[in-house]
């Protein structure tokens, strides 16, 4: 009796085991089924957005709208940009380029045989245009005009930087669309217009650099100093100036403004005793020996 009741135990848990296999089953398939479907619809919608053909009319963004928010994504990022340079720390007086006026627009034009190759557009961050100048090319001082192939200007020399064999020009814009604007890509050739005298070409002369005096010694609120005050790089430079500096006090002690003498004081020791045409005698400064 025993072994009949463990055998029909035996077969009961095994129809219970297949029966919980097949239901699993079941559901497993169905769950697999819904997910398909609904990757498949999914699949279709991104078809039909995507589709290039007469249908594509009916997608959910026009191509003006996905124009206008590029437009609003660009214009926040200068915005942002802006407040960025506004934030970072600046000593006193200090300007960055968002803070200075707007740029005029240059009207002269140039001929092409009046231009000259002197570098390429080597690199655009934010608002500036960096030029790479040539080795062995004249250099261009400040606020000179720098030009394109079509003739028209690029824009004034905003700084120079950089070794004086191969130096390097930026040139400030209002705004990175004004860049887009003139179509300014990298490696685009740069000209100037060497016929031209200043303000439009201007040359900076090495013989004048070297004259030119500047310190990296800190002023005021972080700034360089003035003139008077800075510091001799040259020992014989500072020797020169302490000399030029004796021989002007030196200039000013024999002036005859320097040299004041009272009225009426007598000028030789034979005056001072017997006097002379008009000069008297100072009985209180004088005294007569016997």
């Amino acid at each position: 009796m025993n072994e009949i009741h463990e055998e029909n135990e035996e077969r009961l848990r095994t129809a219970v085991l297949e029966t919980l296999n097949q239901l699993l089953s079941t559901v497993e398939f169905e769950a697999l089924s819904e997910n398909a479907g609904a990757y498949r619809v999914k699949n279709e919608e991104m078809i039909d957005i995507s589709s290039h053909d007469d249908s594509s009319s009916s997608s959910l963004f026009s191509s003006s709208e996905i124009e206008d928010n590029d437009s609003e994504t660009e214009a926040c990022d200068n915005v942002s940009k802006q407040e960025l340079v506004k934030k970072m720390p600046r000593t006193k007086g200090e300007l960055t380029v968002y803070d200075l006026p707007p740029i005029e627009t240059l009207s002269i034009e140039v001929s092409v045989e009046q231009l000259f190759h002197i570098g390429r557009v080597a690199s655009i961050v934010d608002i500036l245009v960096v030029v790479q100048s040539f080795k062995r090319m004249p250099v261009m001082n400040l606020d000179s005009i720098l030009f394109l192939k079509d003739c028209k200007p690029l824009g004034r020399v905003f700084d120079v930087f950089g070794p004086v064999v191969e130096p390097l020009y930026s040139v400030r814009f209002n705004s990175e669309e004004e860049i887009k604007q003139r179509d300014v890509v990298v490696d685009m050739p740069v000209y100037i217009a060497p016929d031209y005298q200043s303000p439009i070409t201007d040359y900076v002369f090495y013989q004048h650099l070297l004259a030119m005096k500047g310190s990296d010694a800190s002023w005021k609120h972080n700034h360089e100093p003035p003139e008077e005050f800075l510091d001799f790089s040259d020992d014989e430079e500072e020797r020169m100036s302490k000399l030029k500096a004796k021989a002007k006090r030196k200039r000013n002690a024999l002036s005859p403004a320097a040299c004041k003498v009272p009225p009426n004081t007598p000028s030789t020791p034979y005056q001072q005793v017997n006097g002379n045409q008009g000069i008297k005698q100072n009985s209180s400064l004088l005294q007569v020996i016997d």
